[in-house]
């Protein structure tokens, strides 16, 4: 643009008689262009290379604009997008167990977050927030309320969670069947499988261990505890089963052709729990997963040396 301006300046000027050189200093304004268009005067060399000069930084500065816009519009779509992680509303199904495993949370801070007392019941169609609040300073209360109020308070809440006992998804877990980390005794998730992908903690698809094997092959709890979540919700998982082992440990098992656990049952160390298939994949395996307090660990550092 700038040299086809330029070449009809040149262009014009040559075609007319010789006129006087436009005197001005600084940038060329309205004026100057106005007197040249005219005809009372032209630009000489030395103005010429000024012209350009001066386009041309123009048209970095515009470019500079136009990137800077470009970027600012990347970053808040960035944003719109993030955003959409901050919630989440319960679909059919899913457990609050499913939900913190899906988003990488430990499933005590999804409960603490929302204001869910054990045993953490959602509904569907609950909007879950899964990402942490913004901290708020608490101010100190003016009017404390009266006992009296705070006594009716807590029977409607009572009332309340009777209501929605009703629809719990997955029972309490039992006190007395909580085992201590030191006496977690875990073994091997199925047998005879080759392990083809090993745990990389900086890496969002092998946050587990995968196991090859055969279509249906036994699948076994890796230590006991209690069914959280057997169902198909998480796409990317299959059909899936996560057992609590205590209030640390929950292992996940993925990809299975057929689950033979309920959601609230307890289980043995060893227990048949599922059929190995390639649900949400690609291929028949089983794929492995244990996570302390919400935190995906190595489980090579915990199954036994050898396989059973």
């Amino acid at each position: 643009m700038l040299g086809i301006f330029s070449r009809r300046i040149a262009d014009y000027q040559s075609e007319q008689p010789q006129r006087p050189i436009c005197e001005y200093r600084g940038r060329l304004t309205f004026d100057v262009y106005s007197r040249i268009a005219d005809g009372h005067c032209q630009l000489n060399s030395s103005n010429m290379r000024h012209l350009q000069i001066q386009h041309s930084a123009r048209i970095n500065q515009i470019f500079n604009h136009v990137i800077k816009f470009l970027l600012f519009l990347f970053f808040i779509s960035a944003l719109t997008g993030c955003g959409s992680h901050i919630h989440h509303v319960v679909e059919p199904g899913e457990t609050l167990y499913s939900i913190s495993w899906s988003y990488g949370h430990d499933y005590r801070e999804l409960a603490r977050w929302n204001e869910i007392q054990p045993p953490y019941v959602i509904k569907k169609g609950q909007r879950l927030r899964v990402a942490p609040p913004p901290v708020v300073v608490a101010k100190k209360a003016e009017n404390p309320r009266n006992p009296n109020q705070l006594a009716n308070s807590a029977t409607a809440n009572k009332e309340t969670t009777m209501l929605a006992d009703k629809q719990v998804v997955v029972k309490s877990f039992p006190k007395d069947t909580l085992i201590n980390n030191n006496l977690l005794e875990w073994q091997w998730p199925t047998r005879g499988g080759n392990v083809v992908q090993t745990f990389d903690a900086t890496d969002p698809g092998k946050q587990g261990v995968d196991f090859a094997g055969e279509l249906g092959q036994p699948v076994y709890a890796a230590a006991p505890g209690q069914v959280v979540y057997s169902g198909g919700g998480l796409s990317h998982y299959g059909k899936l089963i996560i057992v609590k082992h205590n209030e640390t440990f929950l292992s996940a098992y993925a990809h299975n052709k057929r689950l033979l656990v309920r959601e609230g049952e307890l289980i043995k160390s060893g227990q048949l729990i599922a059929e190995m298939g390639s649900t949400g994949t690609n291929k028949t395996k089983l794929h492995f997963e244990i996570r302390r307090d919400g935190k995906p660990v190595d489980p090579m550092r915990y199954l036994p040396k050898k396989m059973q």
